[in-house]
């Protein structure tokens, strides 16, 4: 799953949500989570990033380990706008992939972070570059399986051999 966003409607916070069951479900591949509650555990168990400029002068981001999500938001949600989504005013996100076509695969973890991978680039060059990243090569090249993978695998992967764009390897599942 991954997290793009949050809101408030009628006074219920919630997260805004995309998962890999692809664009038929829910609300066109998304899904509103309640907020501040944990369901599905999403704030306990969460991995993200902080948008940070970390290059400029070489700067290390240092972000709390899982578990301490809450705490984290809660320091500095207060800075943040009420409502927020990559969708708006410019859609920042990449495509919503199902692991269930072209066949059955449990590959959710590879398509949540080569969407992430994807999503990034389009974010950094502010839309001007659509690219997605093969979750087929996380499959066929070692990072994991259909019935097993992290997104941590994924990254260590990414960083050692790279990660072509998806017309290099289309997904199979």
């Amino acid at each position: 799953m991954l997290v793009y966003g949050w809101g408030v409607e009628n006074g219920t916070k919630f997260w805004r949500v995309q998962n890999s069951w692809g664009y038929q479900w829910g609300e066109a591949g998304t899904f509103r989570i309640v907020r501040g509650s944990n369901n599905l555990s999403i704030e306990a168990e969460c991995s993200y990033a902080v948008p940070a400029d970390t290059w400029t002068n070489d700067i290390r981001n240092n972000t709390p380990p899982n578990g301490m999500v809450q705490e984290y938001f809660s320091a500095h949600i207060a800075a943040a706008p009420a409502t927020f989504d990559w969708r708006s005013p410019i859609n920042y996100l990449t495509v919503s992939r199902s692991d269930a076509s072209p066949k059955h695969c449990s590959s959710a973890w590879a398509l949540a972070v080569t969407s992430v991978m994807s999503d990034k680039i389009k974010i950094a060059t502010k839309g001007k570059t659509i690219v997605q990243i093969s979750p087929q090569v996380l499959l066929n090249c070692g990072a994991g399986s259909c019935s097993k993978g992290t997104a941590d695998d994924a990254i260590t992967f990414a960083r050692k051999f790279g990660i072509p764009e998806d017309s290099c390897q289309n997904y199979l599942g």
